[in-house]
């Protein structure tokens, strides 16, 4: 498996003791981080989303989303990242809607951003929402597992189907974590939780995958990646 980990920057001195087990380190690209010193190993860049004050859905906030686009390819151009995962924003008021999301989708013309299944309010919280984007934007498609199945339960759908019809759209990437069926993105650690790893695990193949949990020590990190290559 190709697995990384998902960091923010207050935790960038942490990278070279991640680095012997993992294959890669998603960043996330909070604004004003340029980092001096970059470690040796392979990363990709996860954009600012609504923790952060980005929503590609609000027309009043144009220029703070075009300004934090831009310092995430310039982050990405720097760590030599070949992905770039974007949120399409939500529908807080009434200056949001899913044009804008997707007009400002289509004017990013890097080639390495790809989409994020939402839950909770997110646009992109359906597998119909997620082909619908990517067809009118050319973009390929990261799912979050665990966005997926919390959406599931807020749709009252059955989290198996659900998730078939997401990987019937042939994901590039992935996000993982352990959690429960109730419609909560709770990032547990592997283990923690009651999904399905095995299916994940079996899902995923060789393709990218990230842990995002809340637990940050280099020996759950350690732990939770041998569960995965070792056997769920």
């Amino acid at each position: 498996m190709n697995i990384g980990i998902k960091i923010f920057p207050d935790r960038w001195r942490q990278i070279p003791g991640l680095t012997g087990f993992s294959d890669f380190i998603e960043v996330m690209a909070v604004p004003g981080f340029n980092p001096r010193k970059i470690p040796k190993t392979k990363f990709t860049v996860h954009a600012p989303h609504e923790m952060f004050k980005m929503n590609p859905a609000d027309s009043r906030l144009e220029s703070l989303n075009d300004d934090l686009m831009q310092q995430t390819i310039k982050l990405a151009d720097k760590l030599k990242a070949k992905v770039i995962v974007l949120h399409s924003g939500k529908i807080l008021n009434k200056s949001c809607s899913e044009k804008n999301s997707l007009d400002f989708i289509r004017n990013i013309k890097d080639k390495r951003v790809i989409l994020e299944n939402q839950c909770n309010g997110g646009i992109l919280d359906t597998p119909e929402k997620v082909k619908k984007f990517m067809k009118k934007t050319g973009k390929d498609f990261c799912l979050d597992f665990s966005h997926a199945i919390a959406s599931a339960h807020s749709h009252d759908k059955k989290t198996g189907h659900f998730l078939k019809r997401f990987l019937d759209l042939n994901p590039s990437y992935f996000h993982i974590c352990d959690g429960y069926n109730d419609g909560k993105d709770r990032h547990l650690d592997l283990g923690k939780g009651h999904y399905d790893l095995s299916f994940i695990k079996k899902a995923v193949g060789k393709k990218p995958v990230v842990l995002e949990t809340k637990t940050h020590t280099v020996q759950a990190y350690r732990r939770q990646i041998k569960l995965l290559k070792d056997g769920i």
